[in-house]
């Protein structure tokens, strides 16, 4: 949008180029109500266009952004999913070949400490990622 928005700026310069010449050269020749309409519009025109392209650029502002924050989300969410599938298949692992000695028992519950804690670790991850997804959604909505 905001290409096309710009693609009108010269149109919309030699328009009020345009109506400015008429004014200077022809005003003696034009009546004064024709006047006041293009004095009116050139006044108008202006600022309205100013005003279109101002919010045509935040809007592209805002989408790049959100672009940005959607691809980096995409990319952790799936660098998450991946940890938990490896994650999973380990715990189903070891869930099938519980030892029974008394070390490889406590090898295994060495191990699985270490998957807890690895658990622990995400957390941090998941929030992120739960925060991350929910400033977009809110971001969407604006």
């Amino acid at each position: 949008m905001h290409s096309d928005v710009q693609a009108h700026q010269q149109p919309i310069i030699k328009c009020t180029d345009d109506i400015e010449k008429i004014l200077n050269d022809y005003s003696d020749r034009l009546n004064q109500a024709d006047l006041r309409k293009l004095r009116e519009g050139l006044a108008e025109l202006k600022p309205r266009y100013d005003n279109v392209s101002t919010q045509s650029y935040d809007r592209l502002k805002k989408l790049s952004t959100g672009i940005d924050d959607v691809q980096k989300f995409e990319l952790d969410f799936s660098q998450f999913l991946e940890w938990l599938r490896t994650a999973e298949q380990g715990l189903d692992k070891k869930e099938r070949n519980v030892g029974e000695d008394l070390g490889v028992l406590e090898k295994q519950c060495d191990e699985h400490r270490e998957f807890a804690d690895d658990v622990n670790d995400q957390k941090g991850d998941i929030r992120f990622l739960t925060k991350a997804g929910q400033n977009f959604l809110d971001q969407a909505k604006v």
